[in-house]
């Protein structure tokens, strides 16, 4: 059987005379960053998926897609997310 992941178990650095806090993953960014040399190129991806809502982003390519992509999506999407606006 495998221990939890928590806070301490992950190295996550904590303030002196502070017990750590366990961090919980509520969203995941994938970016996978291409490979432009030889004969296997591929282009930039990326995509964004929420734990809370299930919701998982269409895969982005390119270059300038993926930078403008990873710069706005985590705010895009928390402004719409369905399980965060029911708990407001």
């Amino acid at each position: 059987m495998t221990e939890p992941l928590t806070a301490a178990t992950a190295g996550v650095a904590t303030a002196p005379g502070r017990p750590a806090q366990a961090q919980q993953v509520v969203a995941a960014l994938f970016v996978d960053f291409g490979n432009d040399r030889g004969d296997n190129r591929r282009p930039p991806r990326a995509r964004y998926e929420c734990v809370r809502c299930n919701h998982r982003s269409e895969v982005v390519t390119g270059p300038a897609a993926v930078a403008a992509f990873t710069a706005t999506v985590r705010d895009t999407h928390r402004s719409v997310c369905p399980a965060l606006q029911e708990n407001q």
